[in-house]
């Protein structure tokens, strides 16, 4: 019998009074309830494959070995078509097993599989009429790997998806090509390095992106995803548009990745390649991984990741809310390399047994155990570094807590910022699951546990409440400044049930995921905080709260997308912030009236008893040379007063702000602000509105 000892972790946590909002009350990016959704936030794990004629020179061409990612080779030994051509000629994998693949992928506990349709190349994984550059018509192979590799999955229960390189295309005329710097190779003036490359990039769109797409909705069955990369600037919003539309009139549940471009949200966002976020982020996110240095099949990269480390990618991803999409590339016979498969296996026998706490799971709420940004260090840009720590991961479920410990505690287990009162816990690994000894003062709490951990890798301790409305999936964020107030009144705009949608540009959007700086809210700014506040409040009205912000708005990118991200929405509640960017970018002022005019009057129509909300564009008070942002306000200020809306005058707030401590409030661009200036924005928001329909 072990001998039970007390040990200790102290979470020390500066927590916001968002950290109490129930299970679903607040969906900051897209409505609650999205079916399209529904499984991918259950999923959290999935496996992305980069498999196609790059596999066979494997990173080599023509006795040189090129650095860098190995599905690029075409483009960076600038290889003639016609010589790419000769490698489909060879291109046989007869090894392919798309049950082996699909058995790996369940093996390892994903729950999702999106493999490479079409990459730059422009070379088809599937049979295609629209081009015959593919897998049937133009190797010795002669079979559809898709259909194999859908059917597999099918029969495993494992969604399945397709990635497509709408933009880049190497090998068709017209397609784009990359421009500029990419890893280490040289930048060449003509980005074109054959003529049979030149023509005209909506031709292409039109006669083989468009009908690909169209012919990998059509033909395999139910898709999950459509991953699309690359956009470059060719992506415009017309053609993603157009896009999106094929996509859901074929199969209306598929979900569209984060990388169409032409500023299209898409269902979910994708981070950068192996880019974790330093701390959690609400919405709906991904991050693609590899397990070495490369996407598709490089012979000479035996960089391989850690089990353990994946494990920790893994736990992190879930614990901020996110999912984890973790590449394998198979060689030019078909085969997944063999160190994929047993790092992949390690994986799957941890979540076999801990899998509880990550299919399905929320995220943490708490945050300080992601780390600090460092008060004296800094990164190559000159902005403070991200000081990670790894001792301990949460994820959470409705009335219960999931405690990844990666570094076993040498002192009492002490959690601090607990809500609710803790009935039982136990450690997942072990089989009998035995009660260990709880002690709780207020929301701290202390754990007893064994003198070792039962698991190599991560022990988790699972933490049951007794209200479960005081964990889950949590949509709000801790974060080391202030707490905001915990006790709002209640808006009498916020009827049970309804809708309450706010739409602008980055600042609305919180400027999340766009830079490392400590004082930009990385996707928590005013919405969410109102979000977090009324809905942990009023958890009986069951608010739905939905951010439409992008960074770059301009009255003129609202119109074209007003349809679609605010009258098919139906809010009851609509916030409209917008007008810093149509004076960066010299929209006319009678434009900018013209069209914010129109856009009200559209939402009125589609509901007349929408209750309206405008909020004046600002700028920091030191910055205010610009006499077009006043006139911007006035403007917003008589169409408020026209339409009945609550008018928000953030810029007198800031200037008052400004006299107290202008350094508080703003980042260094001068443009966005601060979490503290957020919190600014929120109160006034709320007070604005609250008054408005008293």
């Amino acid at each position: 019998m072990n001998r039970t000892t007390t040990r200790t972790i102290l979470a020390a946590l500066v927590l916001a009074a968002a950290t109490t909002v129930p299970a679903q009350s607040v969906t900051p990016d897209r409505p609650r309830g999205n079916p399209r959704l529904a499984w991918w936030h259950e999923a959290k794990f999935g496996m992305f494959i980069h498999w196609g004629l790059y596999s066979l020179p494997a990173g080599e061409w023509k006795g040189r070995s090129y650095p860098g990612i190995g599905e690029w080779i075409m483009y960076k030994a600038r290889i003639p078509l016609n010589d790419y051509e000769q490698i489909a000629r060879q291109f046989n994998p007869v090894k392919f097993d798309a049950e082996a693949w699909a058995q790996l992928a369940q093996d390892a506990g994903m729950k999702y599989l999106v493999i490479t349709s079409k990459h730059h190349d422009g070379f088809a994984m599937f049979g295609s009429k629209a081009d015959r550059f593919n897998i049937v018509d133009a190797t010795p192979f002669h079979r559809d790997p898709m259909k194999e590799l859908a059917a597999a999955c099918a029969k495993r229960g494992i969604k399945f998806g397709f990635y497509y390189s709408q933009a880049q295309d190497w090998h068709a005329p017209g397609g784009a090509i990359w421009e500029g710097p990419h890893e280490s190779d040289p930048v060449w003036d003509n980005p074109r390095w054959d003529r049979r490359q030149a023509g005209d990039f909506e031709t292409y769109f039109t006669t083989k992106a468009i009908p690909q797409v169209r012919e990998l909705l059509t033909n395999y069955g139910p898709v999950a995803i459509i991953w699309f990369d690359t956009p470059l600037d060719v992506m415009t919003v017309d053609r993603a548009a157009r896009l999106e539309k094929v996509v859901h009139e074929l199969q209306p549940d598929c979900l569209v990745s984060g990388r169409l471009g032409g500023k299209s949200q898409s269902d979910y966002e994708s981070e950068g390649d192996n880019a974790i976020p330093n701390l959690s982020r609400a919405g709906a996110w991904e991050t693609p991984a590899t397990l070495n240095d490369t996407w598709g099949f490089k012979k000479n990269d035996h960089h391989w990741k850690k089990p353990e480390d994946l494990t920790f990618q893994l736990v992190d991803i879930v614990s901020k809310g996110g999912n984890f999409l973790l590449n394998v590339g198979p060689d030019g016979d078909g085969v997944i390399p063999q160190p994929s498969q047993d790092m992949l296996r390690v994986v799957g026998r941890w979540l076999q047994v801990n899998g509880e706490a990550i299919h399905g799971a929320g995220r943490s709420p708490f945050g300080g155990e992601f780390g600090t940004f460092s008060q004296t260090r800094t990164d190559r840009k000159g902005k403070p570094l991200f000081e990670a720590r790894k001792d301990w991961r949460c994820t959470t479920r409705p009335g219960r807590l999931y405690l990844y410990l990666f570094r076993w505690p040498a002192s009492p287990l002490e959690l601090n910022g607990v809500k609710g009162r803790v009935t039982r816990a136990e450690l997942l690994a072990d089989p009998q699951r035995r009660s260990l000894r709880v002690t709780q003062t207020g929301e701290k709490v202390v754990i007893a546990l064994p003198e070792t951990a039962p698991d190599a890798i991560a022990s988790v301790l699972r933490v049951e409440l007794d209200d479960p409305r005081r964990a889950g999936p949590v949509e709000s964020s801790p974060t080391t400044q202030p707490a905001t107030p915990a006790a709002p009144e209640r808006i009498a705009g916020f009827t049970p049930g309804a809708r309450v949608l706010f739409i602008g540009d980055s600042i609305t959007d919180g400027n999340r995921g766009r830079n490392a700086d400590p004082n930009h809210i990385l996707g928590h700014g005013y919405v969410f905080i109102i979000a977090a506040r009324q809905g942990a409040a009023f958890p009986e009205l069951r608010l739905d709260f939905i951010n439409r912000g992008v960074s770059g708005n301009t009255v003129l990118d609202l119109e074209k997308r007003w349809q679609k991200d605010a009258l098919d929405l139906r809010p009851d509640v609509l916030s409209i912030l917008i007008g810093v960017n149509d004076q960066g970018r010299g929209v006319p002022l009678d434009e900018y009236k013209r069209v914010y005019d129109s856009l009200i009057t559209r939402a009125r129509a589609a509901n007349p008893k929408l209750k309206l909300v405008l909020g004046e564009p600002f700028v920091k008070p030191t910055e205010r040379t610009d006499e077009g942002i006043r006139q911007r306000q006035e403007i917003v200020a008589r169409l408020a007063q026209k339409h009945g809306a609550a008018l928000v005058r953030y810029q007198r707030v800031f200037d008052e702000a400004a006299k107290r401590a202008p350094a508080d409030y703003w980042v260094w661009d001068a443009v966005h602000p601060t979490y503290r200036g957020h919190q600014l924005m929120a109160d006034e928001w709320e007070r604005v509105a609250r008054g408005f329909w008293k």
